[in-house]
């Protein structure tokens, strides 16, 4: 497990000099668009989660990254740990009542009332075949994958309309492809594409 987040960190640090490096992210850089900006980003700690909590702070944003490991998250982003701009908070995404309290702590102790941007890249994967699926690893999976996507949105939704912001919902490939033995992972993504629509 240390080995594979240590990989993971050097990736995630690789991939955020490339990403920096880019022509496009230097213009947004130049133009100030996200400097100041007020964004959380879910599933922090995970390959496109990681990726775009080191461009926003690259762009100039106050990022808060929402995850569930807090040993993870301070291995994940070390090199951050000094950056007045980063922050995390430790949610569950699983649990409405965790997810009410870790947001309004975000809020109003980490970004005093104001929200630029939500984005949402959460999810969990719970291998196995529809005839095997137990009836918790289901509520397990849509809690998080789905519902806490709707809840997240209905909870940022008011904040978001003063600062006319942004959200975000980023999926993994299962939403588009069904593959033999990941049903739960399709039919999640697949409800957080059309409850978009």
């Amino acid at each position: 497990m240390e080995y594979d987040l240590k990989e993971k960190r050097d990736t995630y640090e690789k991939v955020v000099r490339e990403l920096i490096s880019s022509e496009l992210l230097v213009t947004y850089k130049n133009s100030n668009a996200f400097k100041d900006k007020n964004i959380i980003v879910t599933g922090a700690t995970g390959g496109i989660g990681s990726v775009l909590v080191g461009a926003y702070l690259y762009l100039g944003a106050k990022v808060v990254a929402v995850v569930r490991d807090e040993k993870k998250v301070l291995e994940m982003f070390n090199s951050e740990k000094n950056n007045k701009n980063f922050d995390y908070e430790i949610i569950n995404l699983e649990n409405p009542m965790f997810i009410n309290k870790g947001f309004t702590n975000i809020i109003k102790k980490k970004f005093g009332g104001k929200l630029d941007g939500l984005v949402m890249c959460h999810g969990v994967f719970s291998p196995g075949k529809l005839i095997e699926t137990l009836i918790d690893a289901f509520d397990s999976t849509l809690n998080t994958n789905v519902r806490s996507s709707f809840h997240l949105l209905s909870l940022a939704t008011p904040f978001l309309k003063l600062t006319k912001g942004n959200v975000v919902v980023l999926s993994s490939i299962y939403g588009k492809l069904l593959y033999k033995d990941s049903f739960l992972e399709s039919l999640s993504n697949v409800n957080k594409t059309l409850k978009l629509i």
